[in-house]
């Protein structure tokens, strides 16, 4: 049964429209974020498949100025009943903040917590000492669960009991419900893109926007938490619903698209079919982003050409690690590093924009295998490198591994858990030496070289690309002379004081 439910003076069993506010997060992985910011999917197909109410989402990263009393402000505008947090491992800190803040505008306001970070840990959240500011916890999948939950909360009689996959809270206790069983995607509806209260996401200098085609992988790598939220399993949208929802994010202003299936590449031959319906709708215009496996990539030779035909312009690849040692503990295969050269040079062939992640700071890495990494995304001519630190996620085998061998040397400030931030330690090499590691290791990679191989201009809006090259450029100079006056900590040092103060734009200011 429900509680101090907002809505108990209407008559029992009366239905009304619930006035919903779903948020995504501010915080973003600066590396990344360079490219470009894309609208949260999640969000609008939670919008998209919650009948009977009227749902707002904003995308907090588009926030400018005080993140505080834009939040207060757009509370008391729209006066939500219900307030939706979607939050990663790094943002649960400023969902949390939020959560505060939405209570203390309004005590009645009731706040669900969803996304990777409370499926995971939900438990704890439950047990946790800021379990008061929630009221829901939305484990996995969104669509199902959440409706249900706005359809019960909509009714003076509601009953949350039955509902698989939330957690709630009755007084200072939380109760579980049973899991949901993972959906079948065919059953659900699109995303609903008019609920945006926020314009004007930009990726490579287009408009952009977000398309799943996908969800689920059947890798078993030791950092990821994919399995936890969706077991080992790959399901598919139909193409002809991929198609519709391309033509809806074009009709919204869409000039590029990223498609943020889990492994898209795990059906090859069904990326070549979506591939090859693009074009046949005339959807080539647009330009398309993915992230993919370096074995699908080269698992069919008439892939790549299909993508490129398709208007495929940016492939963030996981190459992970040169070492074969390492790719073993990361639960990679060991040919990965291989089959990425030949992927690398097959994409870069067509004109697209390669980046290319790698996991360092593993338990034997010395600073030579940083370096080794370094030589290695060199040589492939990679558009941009993503140096990851090997980051102790909950619930991954990874955590477990570094865990076990004392090697995490911050197990508990999940703000920092942005694989920017060394939260583990070597058996050579500290935090701190990490750290620098990386820093110096992006600064050495943009050379004038670049300018030689890179696909970056081909990817992208000229003005996006001579103003990228001229604030990295900026950004290299001075972080040269940093480390020619005062070495490679003074470099760093610069690094956190610019960290330091988005993390207070995200409300993380108690936090060193």
């Amino acid at each position: 049964m429900l509680r101090d439910h907002p809505r108990a003076h209407k008559a029992s069993g009366q239905e009304t429209r619930m006035r919903v506010l779903l948020a995504s997060m501010p915080n973003v992985i600066e590396e990344i974020d360079r490219g470009g910011r894309f609208p949260s999917l999640g969000l609008v197909s939670l919008a998209g498949n919650s009948e009977g109410a009227d749902v707002k989402v904003v995308d907090l990263v588009l926030v400018r100025g005080d993140l505080r009393r834009y939040w207060l402000e757009l509370l008391g505008n729209y006066e939500p009943e219900l307030v939706g947090l979607s939050c990663m491992t790094f943002q649960y800190d400023t969902a949390l903040e939020l959560a505060k803040l939405a209570k203390s505008w309004n005590p009645r306001v009731k706040v669900a917590l969803g996304g990777y970070h409370p499926t995971l840990m939900y438990e704890e959240i439950g047990e946790g000492p800021d379990a008061k500011y929630v009221d829901f916890v939305v484990r996995g999948e969104g669509e199902g669960t959440f409706g249900e939950l706005v359809r019960e909360l909509g009714r003076d009689e509601g009953n949350l009991d039955g509902i698989q996959g939330l957690s709630y809270r009755e007084g200072v206790d939380f109760h579980h419900n049973p899991p949901r069983p993972l959906l079948d995607l065919s059953g659900v509806r699109p995303p609903e893109r008019n609920s945006r209260i926020l314009k004007g996401f930009r990726a490579m200098g287009f408009r952009s926007d977000v398309v799943e085609t996908s969800r689920g992988c059947t890798f078993d790598c030791s950092f990821c938490c994919i399995r936890e939220m969706y077991g080992r399993s790959f399901r598919t949208y139909p193409l002809k619903r991929v198609i519709e929802d391309i033509r809806d994010a074009e009709a919204h202003g869409a000039e590029v698209v990223f498609f943020v299936d889990d492994n898209i590449t795990l059906a090859p031959e069904r990326l070549g079919e979506l591939c090859d319906m693009i074009i046949s709708e005339g959807l080539n215009e647009l330009h398309y982003m993915v992230q993919a496996s370096v074995a699908g990539i080269v698992s069919r030779r008439e892939l790549v050409l299909k993508m490129a035909r398709a208007g495929f312009k940016v492939v963030f690849l996981g190459i992970e690690n040169v070492s074969v040692r390492n790719l073993k503990f990361l639960s990679k295969a060991k040919e990965a590093a291989e089959m990425a050269r030949e992927a690398v040079s097959r994409l870069k062939e067509h004109g697209m924009f390669v980046m290319g992640g790698f996991v360092l700071g593993n338990p034997e890495d010395g600073e030579e295998d940083f370096w080794r990494n370094f030589e290695f995304a060199k040589s492939l001519k990679l558009d941009a490198p993503l140096f990851f630190i090997a980051t102790p996620y909950p619930k991954t085998a990874l955590r477990e591994a570094l865990m076990g061998e004392g090697l995490v040397t911050n197990p508990d400030d999940f703000s920092k858990y942005t694989t920017y931030r060394a939260n583990v330690r070597t058996r050579y090499l500290s935090s701190e030496d990490i750290e620098r590691l990386e820093v110096r290791m992006y600064m050495k990679f943009m050379t004038p070289d670049y300018l030689k191989y890179t696909n970056f201009w081909k990817a992208s809006t000229l003005p996006f690309f001579f103003r990228r090259l001229l604030v990295d450029g900026s950004k290299a100079l001075w972080y040269r002379f940093l480390s020619a006056t005062g070495g490679d900590r003074a470099v760093l040092g610069a690094v956190m004081r610019g960290e330091g103060r988005r993390r207070r734009r995200w409300l993380l200011e108690g936090r060193p």
